[in-house]
């Protein structure tokens, strides 16, 4: 794995950063054999030493500090809809350190954590259980021995509760990702940390990324004409353990009832409001009126109330030509060239624009603008700029102004001056002096 970036605009991403070693138990043994050369006989095989060892990783709570960032933010409020939801480890390892599953060859191996989106409605009538590790072996978890008994942290607790969440079966498959789909749902994230805060684990700037695979519901739809006083409702972003799981997220598992519970082990949970409309409501807003009458597509071409503007235009010399929007966006706007021989008089007479935006004309028959005046400004800015007697004429213009300010300045200062009862007369000529010089040195340059 190479360093971070160097530089603010870099960015490297790589699909998974698998440790050599994943939480297990295994096993050591060593050989050693001897051959003696001073005496005959072959090899002397000395008896093999084995040991046995563990590597952990988290398995039913997770360390809050392990967590870099969430997004969207717990308790905030924004227009969510078409953002995925996210969280960031400070460990680039974290989401591998688990064998899940097993895997594809040629393919990042899949997480063993997983980010589920819920409704909260859909979360009203099951709530987060705080259960013993105790009680999650009769849920069906296999725990090893110093997960029955751990050991105690530096403050002398012992860790041996977690946060889980039991949904129905027909819920578990609406919210929780496939098994083939967990991999496109994880990478790790090389970063530029010299501008990011300043905090500890931040280590070589690589970061784990785990993304949700639904999207947030716009709320504000449902809370038009609600009481001031009613919440809006909310969703709630659930890290959970996908350990033991492997059977139920495959896309052909068995068929179960639809009330079987499925048991959840909970890592880490946040909620938000989405406001605004969602991607329905918004391409429903282009067919129906807010009354809900139909009507024609913006996005369709040509409009029946449209079709005679339309030809009119393209009789007039107008042509229809991509146009990229200060914002990034695009779209297709009108432009006519000046040497098409058909008056086509300003909106006012002898109207100025401080800037080509400014000179943006919008046809409500069409729904398109018209650049052509903005064209015209910017062409006739650039060809008055390559002249040099204007830009000449221009530059001491301006600088004649800014004489002229400090001359103005000058005169008040001196004035100012002789309002007193005994004037400084030489220090008023001095300062008059000075401020006239600069001002007639700006006017030469």
């Amino acid at each position: 794995m190479s360093a971070s970036p160097e530089q603010p605009d870099q960015l490297l991403l790589t699909d998974a950063f698998v440790p050599r070693l994943t939480a297990g138990q295994y096993t050591l043994t060593a050989k050693q054999t001897l051959v003696l050369e001073t005496e005959p006989g072959g090899p002397v095989e000395l008896p093999p030493d084995t040991k046995t060892f563990s590597v952990a990783a988290p398995r039913f709570s997770l360390d809050p500090d392990e967590i870099y960032s969430i997004y969207p933010p717990d308790g905030s409020s924004g227009a969510y809809e078409s953002t995925v939801p996210h969280v960031v480890f400070r460990r680039k390892t974290l989401p591998w350190e688990r064998k899940f599953g097993e895997g594809e060859p040629d393919k990042p191996p899949p997480p063993w954590m997983a980010l589920l989106l819920f409704r909260e409605d859909e979360l009203k009538e099951y709530p987060f259980k705080t259960r013993s590790l105790s009680d999650l072996e009769g849920l069906g978890f296999r725990l090893d021995k110093w997960e029955k008994n751990p050991p105690a942290d530096p403050n002398g607790a012992h860790s041996n509760r977690c946060k889980t969440l039991d949904i129905p079966w027909k819920l578990f498959r609406k919210v929780t990702p496939y098994e083939d789909e967990l991999r496109y749902l994880a990478h790790t994230r090389g970063v530029f940390k010299d501008h990011k805060e300043d905090l500890p684990g931040i280590g070589d700037g690589w970061f784990s990324v785990l993304l949700a695979n639904r999207l947030p519901t716009a709320h504000a739809k449902a809370n038009v004409g609600a009481q001031p006083d009613v919440p809006p409702k909310r969703d709630v972003a659930v890290l959970i353990s996908l350990e033991g799981l492997s059977d139920y997220i495959k896309a052909d598992a068995p068929k179960r009832p639809d009330e079987e519970m499925v048991h959840l082990v909970v890592l880490a949970t946040w909620s938000f409001v989405s406001t605004g409309p969602d991607f329905k409501d918004r391409v429903k807003a282009l067919y129906c009126e807010s009354n809900g009458k139909e009507k024609d597509l913006w996005l369709r071409a040509p409009l029946p109330s449209a079709e005679g503007a339309v030809r009119t235009a393209i009789k007039f010399g107008y042509a229809p030509l991509p146009h990229n929007l200060r914002q990034g966006s695009r779209t297709v706007s009108w432009y006519r060239g000046p040497l098409i021989p058909v008056p086509d008089p300003a909106r006012t007479a002898n109207e100025i624009f401080v800037n080509a935006d400014a000179a943006l004309q919008y046809d409500e028959k069409t729904r398109l603008f018209d650049v052509s005046y903005a064209a015209a400004w910017q062409l006739g800015r650039l060809l008055a700029l390559q002249a040099p007697e204007f830009a000449w004429a221009l530059f001491l213009m301006e600088r004649g102004y800014v004489a002229d300010k400090l001359t103005e300045e000058a005169e008040k200062k001196f004035r100012g001056l002789f309002d007193q009862e005994k004037p400084d007369l030489n220090r008023a000529r001095r300062m008059l002096r000075d401020d006239l010089m600069v001002a007639v040195a700006l006017e030469c340059e």
